[in-house]
């Protein structure tokens, strides 16, 4: 009994060593990718498991069985410890400006409505969603679509609506 402990033990340990240098490979693969990217991924996976949640305009804050697209976004930051707003027009007010050729994952992208085309200011900022990058926006807008994702450009089921109505994005999530 005491070999086979032994031989057991030396398999053990033998594994652990070769698993030692992937193990160390993960850790430093993940230490180099910065806070601000790890949230923003984080955010992210999470929206996106919320594909098809139902959208409803006024959706009850803090819960995730519905979502207008404010509540989304904040229910969203609000899970990392990142407080936004109520409503667009209050996100819009919050975190840094950043150009549209600077947008990056996690960034905050805020929209006017074609509904609302005499709008000027705050006043004008109708819809909020999350750049996750590769010009795609996560985001819920409209009943019976609920939680999707959008090409800014040449979107399949809205063309150019999202670039065309575009006012500015803001990052929510700090650089460290």
């Amino acid at each position: 009994m005491q070999k086979k402990t032994t031989v057991i033990g030396g398999v053990l340990l033998a594994l652990s060593l070769l698993a030692s240098p992937l193990t160390v490979e993960k850790a430093s693969a993940a230490a180099a990718v910065p806070a601000w990217q790890q949230t923003a991924d984080s955010i992210i996976q999470l929206g996106e498991s919320y594909m098809g949640t139902p959208y409803v305009y006024g959706a009850e804050r803090f819960q995730d069985k519905t979502f207008d697209c404010s509540s989304f976004v904040q229910f969203l930051f609000d899970q990392y410890g990142i407080d936004l707003g109520w409503n667009a027009r209050e996100q819009a007010v919050q975190g840094e400006w950043v150009p549209f050729d600077q947008l990056r994952k996690g960034d905050v992208m805020f929209f006017s409505d074609e509904d609302f085309p005499n709008e000027t200011g705050l006043s004008k900022v109708r819809h909020v969603g999350i750049y996750i990058g590769d010009g795609k926006i996560l985001h819920t807008y409209e009943p019976g679509i609920g939680v999707t994702i959008s090409t800014i450009h040449n979107d399949p089921r809205d063309g150019e609506y999202w670039y065309e109505h575009y006012l500015f994005a803001k990052r929510m999530i700090t650089a460290n």
